[in-house]
């Protein structure tokens, strides 16, 4: 998901860091989160699937997980869509 959305004017991933407590000026990742901009989603483009190595990934997982990615998560995802 973060390659698909580093894609150049699809995407935004926004790290959240904080200093560690031993004060010795060093930080730490503390938090992730991953965007996509209005007009976009998740594996919405060819440039994201081919970003992820999307066809590569189903290949490798088979086609009873490519099923279900396609029938319960991504249609997880966009009943989720219209409320975020």
């Amino acid at each position: 998901m973060i390659r698909g959305a580093l894609v150049e004017g699809e995407g935004e991933v926004w790290v959240a860091e904080a200093y560690q407590g031993d004060m010795r000026g060093e930080k730490e990742i503390v938090g992730v989160t991953v965007w996509f901009l209005p007009g976009h989603r998740f594996l919405g483009s060819e440039r994201q699937r081919n970003a992820v190595r999307w066809d590569e990934f189903m290949r490798m997982v088979g086609p009873e997980q490519e099923r279900w990615y396609n029938d319960y998560v991504s249609r997880s995802l966009e009943v989720l869509r219209p409320v975020c």
